[in-house]
């Protein structure tokens, strides 16, 4: 299939060649990922534009470079048109690894073309989300040095920059905290004692975490990152396969990272529960895949090293997750937000109660 076919000279998607095009959702740049049925063959496949020729390189490099690596939860990228920018490369029709690079001639748009893997369910029950940190575990195992060209920076700013934009504005943070507590009466469901209230910590208690944020680091050793592993880009397909989507963020990172995106990071159009009896079990399963085997003695010094790792990860979210909190007050203050206002309050509600659970677990 001449795939170049398929679209008009302003970027979309040929009636003569395709139909039952479905829009998928609208990204921030305002194109549209679709669903299309090829006549061709009457398969449907998955059209992404992009806004410039780096980003389609980007991913496509993910897909040469990384996904080979992987279990094969994403969707197979089928062809690709980075416009201009590849002219002087490969001829019309010649493959690169397995993929088709279609004529930039006269095409006006940066896009993929990808396998339809269905609708997914994005219901993050617990099983979901012990399969997607089994998976995780098999990911972080790989050694960042077999990737080349792997980016050591992701979207969000390092833990040393948040960090310190937390206690540069503490005092901004602590108001924030109370106000938004107070005005959510945030609860959570706790499996042992049904709902519980969570309580702002008192002056001792903040002072204490305020100290210990000042001098907190983590180790400098890294794993391959998702880098974007947020509630919409992972979920089941209507045969009940796991898909993790949109790689093209992969980069070297802690793994805490990671864990905070799938466990208490908040997205406004993704609202997602988590407890305290839950998020252990998940970091407990991650610890027990990465760094148990069968057969392996335990040993205290292993136990203790599994509770300092637990221990760093609610601090560690504790300080992305004020962070965040900053960020979606700014929000709330925009005349025009990305968001609209209710998505972001209940965004805040989200990011607050995990932020109270993390706190009640780390001062334990």
């Amino acid at each position: 299939m001449k795939w170049e076919l398929i679209f008009t000279r302003q970027g979309q998607l040929h009636r003569q060649w395709t139909s039952d095009i479905e829009v998928l959702y609208t990204g921030l740049h305002g194109l549209s990922v679709q669903r299309f049925r090829l006549k061709e063959d009457g398969q449907h496949y998955i059209y992404k534009p992009f806004a410039t020729a780096d980003d389609v390189m980007r991913e496509v490099g993910v897909y040469e470079r990384i996904m080979p690596l992987l279990p094969e939860v994403y969707p197979q990228l089928i062809a690709y048109s980075a416009g201009a920018a590849v002219d002087a490369g490969p001829k019309e029709g010649e493959q690169l690894s397995g993929l088709q690079l279609v004529s930039t001639v006269s095409q006006p748009s940066c896009w993929l073309i990808l396998e339809d893997i269905g609708e997914l369910n994005h219901r993050h029950t617990d099983q979901v989300l012990l399969d997607v940190v089994d998976l995780m575990a098999q990911w972080h195992s790989i050694p960042t040095g077999k990737i080349r060209e792997l980016p050591d920076q992701g979207q969000k700013p390092p833990l040393s920059v948040v960090r310190d934009e937390v206690l540069r504005e503490w005092a901004q943070v602590v108001q924030l905290l109370i106000s938004v507590q107070s005005e959510c009466n945030v609860r959570c469901t706790n499996r042992d004692n049904g709902m519980a209230e969570h309580r702002t910590p008192d002056e001792h208690q903040l002072n204490l975490l305020q100290e210990q944020i000042r001098h907190f680091t983590i180790s400098e050793s890294t794993v391959l990152a998702h880098g974007d592993l947020h509630a919409g880009n992972y979920g089941l397909n209507p045969a009940g396969r796991l898909i993790i989507l949109d790689w093209e963020h992969a980069h070297s990172a802690s793994p805490y990272w990671e864990l905070y995106h799938l466990l208490d990071l908040s997205h406004p159009l993704f609202p997602r529960r988590m407890n305290r009896t839950l998020r252990e079990q998940l970091l407990h399963r991650y610890w027990s895949n990465r760094w148990q085997h069968p057969g392996q003695e335990h040993t205290a010094a292993m136990e203790w090293d599994r509770s300092s790792f637990i221990r760093d990860y609610y601090l560690y979210a504790i300080v992305y997750s004020l962070w965040m909190l900053m960020l979606i007050e700014r929000d709330l203050h925009q005349p025009q937000a990305i968001w609209p206002h209710p998505q972001l309050l209940a965004q805040r509600r989200e990011t607050m109660e995990h932020v109270l659970q993390c706190m009640e677990a780390w001062y334990e």
